[in-house]
């Protein structure tokens, strides 16, 4: 044809090859956006060539930030409600986009100026609903209203509608509530003002101190707070506008001087106004008081009753008390007295002392008597008299100083007489020493140091002389060790410890020691000893007796397990000292076990002529033996039916011919040696044979056969004579073989059968050993 058509017609009978062509013009599509309230964004349009389109993304909202654009309306190969940043090549089909917006989170701060609040939110955005912000409390403060992103002026309600964006700022505004202080005089007179005090602000208080007869301004008083007349109020106590507080006057007692008028002194020289009094008066030295002659308060002379004034009948103290609400001045108070008039007095049996005649007060400290030299002894031997010279006390003392001995009285320092008992002895003691078999000895006895006289007690009544104090030997004690002296005698040593040996005696052999110090032959596990008969010192005689024997002494000696060719024994006990042996029963060997396959010393020639397998002895002594199987093969690798096969070595020889599968493996046990193995075959006319050495060591073999070399083969080698591994089946296990399995599956059933009869061989075995 001729250009494009839209309609091709092939008339019939036409003929030859034709071909056409498709043209095409790409369809164009209409990308629409619905900026779902933000600024709009103009259509595009497009067709399934264009090259990739990005979707614009600097569109804007009002309290939003865009997101991402979704499929709203799809057409062809858009997906509804899929996510879309462009709009690719390849696409087709028109399609709506709707922008996607996230709110933006705004903070809302607060300047809460010293008060709090609680519950007001710090971040909204634009679809946060309609809230109203929670007033703020501050102690002291009235507040008047929020100002900042609401305007100048405060307001106490302050809304935030749904739909409002952008950051927003509040601060609050106070103002300090005002209260009223009064002054209380407390009982006293003269107040100052009350005041006015704003919350938060200092306020100075009145220098005006009120007036109390008898007290003292102290300071003003708010619970525990004081504030001195003139101070600085720098605290609050009133949280609530309008509000009264008191400051209360604290008043402290006048206190006064008290003189005292006289050749007095008084206990105090103040004393607290108001209050009743009473002050001890006493003389000074060289004076005793006689009255209370006036006192005064200020300058008023007190009337009788009130006061009372009692001076002590010694007159050596005077008490005035002054009642209650009198003194609210100084106190002056008048005292009589007089001089004293001095006397010697007795206090005690030892002392004297000036006092006066008056008010015996003392002129002095006391001082001892004083006596004349002139002591008379008594009567009674014991005491003598002198008298005071000072006060005329006649004292009575008992006779002093001297020393007594054993044999002379005490002399009187003051009159000389003698007096008193004699001392008792001074005595030392001497301890007894006991006599031994070699030494005298001594008796227990006392000595006087001053007049060297003995005694047996310690009360010194029974006096001795030195000789009654010795104590004559003992004799030897011989029953100690025992010693043979060598000439048919012993001796035995002296048990008080002095080494003399005594008391010898002839030896007698009376003894049977069964020690080996006394062996004419020693015992064994059966044999008794033979002992000399003995004496006591251990000297040995001629006569002899029989000990017992010793006895076996047997220990548990483990057996030993037998093996495939080794008897073993069990468990037995030996004698430790003769060997004897008991319960040992000997095990017989116990034969090869079950030849396992043991394919790790299994394989196959590299040219495949030759394969082996190994079994070994389940035991694990390590006995084996070898299967062979030969295969014979051309140079072209195949099988070869009806070769002859002979195998001869070590004592054996074997002869048969392969199976349909070139396969000879005869039921032979080879052991370890050198075997040959030669192989020939004929088919018509052709003719070959090959041949190898094979060693088989420690269950390894070496050598092989080799291929036999043909000129032309029959393509049909499955028409050999019959082998005896044709159609067969030889177990791994036990080297069993089957020859009539032609049949595939009666093969496959008789495997597992003789597998599964194995298997239960093998556990029956384990858990016998």
């Amino acid at each position: 044809i001729t250009g494009t058509s839209m309609e091709v017609v092939i008339p019939t009978g036409s003929i030859g090859d034709r071909a056409f062509t498709a043209n095409w013009t790409p369809i164009e599509y209409t990308a629409k956006f619905d900026s779902a309230g933000g600024s709009a964004v103009a259509d595009q349009q497009f067709t399934i060539e264009s090259e990739d389109i990005t979707l614009a993304t600097d569109l804007t909202r009002d309290g939003y930030t865009f997101t991402k654009w979704i499929v709203k309306i799809a057409e062809g190969s858009w997906v509804a409600d899929a996510d879309a940043n462009k709009i690719a090549h390849g696409s087709y089909g028109d399609v709506t986009f709707q922008a996607i917006w996230t709110p933006i989170n705004y903070t809302i701060s607060y300047d809460l100026a010293g008060g709090t609040a609680s519950g007001n939110p710090v971040i909204y955005n634009i679809e946060t609903e309609t809230f109203t912000l929670i007033n703020p409390t501050r102690t002291g403060y009235i507040f008047t209203g929020w100002t900042g992103s609401n305007g100048e002026t405060p307001q106490t309600e302050v809304q935030i509608t749904k739909g409002t964006y952008g950051g927003l700022a509040f601060t609050a505004n106070w103002t300090p509530i005002t209260y009223t202080v009064v002054y209380d005089a407390n009982e006293g007179f003269g107040a100052p003002e009350s005041f006015v005090k704003t919350y938060d602000s200092n306020a100075v208080l009145s220098d005006v101190e009120p007036t109390r007869p008898g007290y003292v301004f102290s300071v003003w008083k708010i619970g525990d707070d004081q504030y001195a007349a003139g101070a600085i109020l720098n605290r609050d106590y009133a949280t609530e506008d309008g509000a009264t507080v008191t400051l209360t006057a604290s008043w402290s007692k006048g206190n006064f001087s008290v003189s005292y008028v006289g050749n007095v002194l008084g206990d105090t020289s103040r004393v607290d106004g108001i209050d009743p009094a009473t002050i001890t008066i006493t003389p000074t030295d060289g004076f005793h008081l006689t009255t209370v002659t006036e006192v005064k308060v200020g300058d008023t002379v007190l009337e009788p009753d009130q006061y009372t004034a009692i001076v002590s009948a010694n007159k050596r103290t005077a008490t005035v008390t002054i009642n209650e609400n009198v003194i609210i001045d100084n106190v002056t108070i008048t005292v009589g007295t007089d001089g004293h008039t001095m006397k010697w007095y007795e206090i005690d049996a030892d002392n004297c002392q000036l006092q006066c005649e008056v008010c015996r007060t003392s002129g002095g400290a006391a001082e001892a008597h004083t006596y004349s030299s002139a002591w008379t002894p008594c009567d009674d031997g014991l005491n003598h008299n002198g008298t005071c010279t000072k006060c005329g006390y006649v004292a009575t003392i008992a006779h002093n100083g001297g020393t007594a001995t054993c044999t002379t009285q005490k002399v009187c320092i003051d009159c000389g007489a003698s007096y008193g008992a004699l001392a008792p002895h001074v005595l030392n003691k001497v301890e007894a020493v006991a006599a031994t078999c070699t030494k005298r000895g001594s008796i227990e006895y006392w000595t006087c140091v001053n007049c060297g006289h003995l005694f047996s007690d310690d009360a010194a009544v029974n006096e001795i002389t030195l000789a009654q104090t010795v104590t004559e030997r003992i004799p030897h004690n011989f029953v100690g060790a025992v010693r043979d002296n060598g000439n048919g005698t012993h001796s035995f040593l002296c048990s008080y410890g002095c080494g003399v040996y005594g008391g010898t005696t002839t030896h007698a052999f009376t003894e049977r020691v069964a020690a080996e110090a006394f062996y004419k032959s020693s015992a064994s596990c059966t044999t008794p000893a033979e002992y000399y008969v003995s004496c006591i010192c251990g000297a040995k005689g001629t006569e002899t007796f029989q000990g017992a024997p010793v006895g076996h002494h047997y220990a548990t000696k483990a057996g030993q397990s037998a093996t495939c060719y080794e008897a073993g024994y069990t468990e037995y006990q030996e004698c430790t000292r003769c060997g004897d042996t008991q319960g040992k029963q000997p095990i017989e060997p116990l034969g090869h076990g079950t030849y396992l396959f043991d394919a790790s010393r299994s394989g196959m020639t590299y040219d495949g002529t030759f394969e082996w397998a190994t079994y070994s002895c389940s035991r694990g002594c390590g006995d084996h033996y070898i299967l062979f199987t030969v295969i014979a093969k051309d140079t072209a690798g195949r099988a070869l039916s009806g070769a002859n096969v002979s195998i001869v070595g070590n004592g054996i020889t074997v002869n048969g011919t392969t199976g349909a599968n070139g396969m000879y493996a005869p039921d032979t046990h080879f052991a370890d040696g050198e075997y040959e193995v030669k192989v020939a075959y004929q088919a018509g006319e052709s003719t070959a044979s090959t041949s190898g050495q094979v060693r088989l060591i420690d269950g390894w073999v070496s050598g092989g056969v080799g291929v036999l070399s043909l000129g032309n083969t029959p393509s049909d080698n499955g028409s050999g004579g019959g082998s005896s591994s044709s159609g067969g089946f030889r177990c791994s296990m036990c080297d069993v073989y089957e020859s009539n399995r032609s049949k595939p599956v009666i093969g496959v059933i008789y495997t597992i059968i003789h597998f599964f009869v194995h298997l239960i061989q093998r556990i029956i075995y384990a858990f016998g050993r």
